[in-house]
């Protein structure tokens, strides 16, 4: 992956497997979108989201 350090970045997003309203597939497709350099899936008592996420494939331009 290489640094882009003028890129936001979101540290903080529920998935599906939590309260949030977007799987993890959707949340790494919205993050590329937006050009995220890097996201956090951090679900309430469950890392069924992060494993998802990892599951589904998180591409190297996206921080994870």
């Amino acid at each position: 992956m290489e640094f882009r350090p003028s890129s936001p970045i979101d540290l903080h997003i529920h998935s599906t497997a939590s309260d949030g309203t977007l799987s993890p597939a959707e949340i790494i497709a919205l993050a590329l979108r937006l050009r995220l350099g890097a996201i956090s899936i951090t679900d309430h008592d469950s890392i069924a989201g992060s494993r998802g996420a990892l599951l589904c494939g998180v591409p190297d331009e996206l921080g994870f």
